[in-house]
């Protein structure tokens, strides 16, 4: 395409989709405007699209018994960026001791979630386009207890650097 020296940006987007995750490319480009030499400039090296990799499960390691909890759930590309184009689900299970005081609820996201009363504690999400690969969830429990947390969603896992969240007694 062609880029306009009207434009303020004078930039041109190039959609990789549609090439294959891993796979390298080069961009290579012939500038000419008519009135000065052609200008040819390439990458500096061969380019990858990036690749979903993992989930990663953002909290603050506490919480009040009975308060929601904010957790942030995102979708990590191979190169550590947030990966925002990932629109497929993700299955959150919060471990406890006591799986039916656990209460998970969507605080901030435009996909599709659900919960069973049979398993309170897990939880399924479908990120949607617009969520831009974080989803910011609510989680109670009504114990004093220590609670791991998995996601689990296309194939992958999150990388285990959160720790557990551990609930305690509402302040007096």
């Amino acid at each position: 395409g062609a880029i306009s020296e009207n434009d303020a940006a004078n930039s041109f987007s190039w959609d990789v989709s549609g090439l294959p995750n891993g796979v390298g490319f080069y961009v290579y480009a012939r500038i000419n405007d008519g009135a000065n030499p052609p200008i040819t400039v390439r990458s500096p090296g061969r380019l990858y699209r990036a690749a979903f990799h993992h989930f990663q499960i953002v909290h603050d390691g506490s919480g009040i018994t009975g308060v929601n909890e904010p957790i942030t759930i995102r979708a990590i590309a191979d190169d550590g960026a947030l990966f925002d184009s990932y629109v497929g689900d993700v299955i959150l299970t919060a471990g406890a001791q006591n799986p039916a005081t656990i209460e998970w609820t969507l605080d901030a996201g435009a996909g599709v979630f659900t919960t069973s009363p049979a398993q309170p504690n897990v939880a399924t999400y479908q990120f949607a386009g617009t969520d831009r690969g974080e989803v910011r969830l609510l989680l109670r429990d009504s114990a004093i207890e220590t609670v791991s947390l998995s996601a689990v969603g296309g194939g992958k896992s999150d990388d285990g650097t959160h720790g557990p969240l551990v609930f305690g007694p509402p302040l007096e």
